[in-house]
């Protein structure tokens, strides 16, 4: 029997990022709601508004691409992991405030997330495991990943 009742699984779609799914799967041990989120930065934060020629229409054309394509990529990971489609969420925003804002929102209590563990530098910069951990309301486990 799980300690937790709703597990947020972040992911990035990165190499090891069925690694972490399925620790919070172990975690949620056929007992908890399992969730997975994936967090879009909106074109216009990276890019800082009309950039390159693009107009905003343009821009919102693209984002809407780019959604799509990401829906698409979350259902097919979220299929692998057994994770039910209502359960699958994009979301458009800064990652860490989003993932955040949504764990509080859906009452998760637990936030599984992927760490490279990075030292020196990258480690002052801060990480997203970190800036996800010193604010959340709930429970945040750090997997270590490895960068090949």
């Amino acid at each position: 029997m799980s300690i937790y009742k709703h597990i947020l699984v972040a992911t990035d779609f990165g190499d090891e990022c069925e690694k972490v799914a399925k620790k919070a799967i172990f975690l949620a041990d056929n007992d908890a709601k399992v969730s997975l989120i994936h967090v879009l930065e909106p074109l216009d934060s990276i890019y800082g508004g009309e950039a390159y020629g693009a107009t905003a229409i343009q821009l919102q054309q693209i984002q809407n691409e780019i959604n799509k394509n990401t829906e698409g990529h979350l259902k097919k990971f979220g299929q692998k992991m057994g994770i039910p489609e209502e359960n699958q969420h994009l979301q458009v925003g800064h990652h860490t405030k989003e993932i955040r804002r949504f764990a509080k929102e859906n009452k998760c209590d637990l936030i599984v997330v992927g760490s490279h563990g990075r030292h020196g530098l990258g480690l002052l910069m801060g990480s997203t495991a970190n800036s996800i951990l010193h604010g959340a309301e709930c429970d945040v486990l750090a997997v270590r990943v490895e960068k090949e």
